[in-house]
């Protein structure tokens, strides 16, 4: 084994614990909001549902998915550098689903105040 291989595992677990605490973070808010930003042509880093629970994500373009921290260390360096896009996209996606949300809740509740309207006219 070169003498520095052992570094470059040693530091890559690193990498691979800062990821994970970082996803857990996310996590943690309770954003329920997806986002992606695009690596390359064919690739995304998206913080999304995977099955039950979110989790950061590499989406390939041709439908597949695969936990962040499964993929190779060079997708992994790829896909750090693009984590400060990726929350900005995350929060504005949380504040437009707050307002999306609140919309639908006036447009119900306008609904349901007509229809009691045509049942009681006075």
């Amino acid at each position: 084994m070169h003498p520095n291989a052992k570094k470059l595992h040693s530091a890559t677990d690193k990498l691979n614990e800062a990821i994970l605490a970082y996803e857990n973070r996310l996590v943690s808010l309770n954003l329920g909001t997806r986002a992606e930003v695009e690596l390359d042509k064919d690739t995304y880093l998206v913080f999304g549902r995977d099955g039950e629970r979110f989790r950061l994500l590499i989406y390939l373009r041709d439908g597949g998915s695969v936990p962040l921290l499964k993929v190779s260390r060079e997708l992994r360096l790829r896909a750090v550098e693009m984590m400060p896009a990726l929350e900005t996209d995350l929060f504005d996606a949380f504040r437009i689903e707050i307002g999306r949300v609140e919309n639908a809740t006036d447009s119900v509740l306008q609904m349901a105040e007509r229809l009691k309207q045509l049942r009681d006219p006075s």
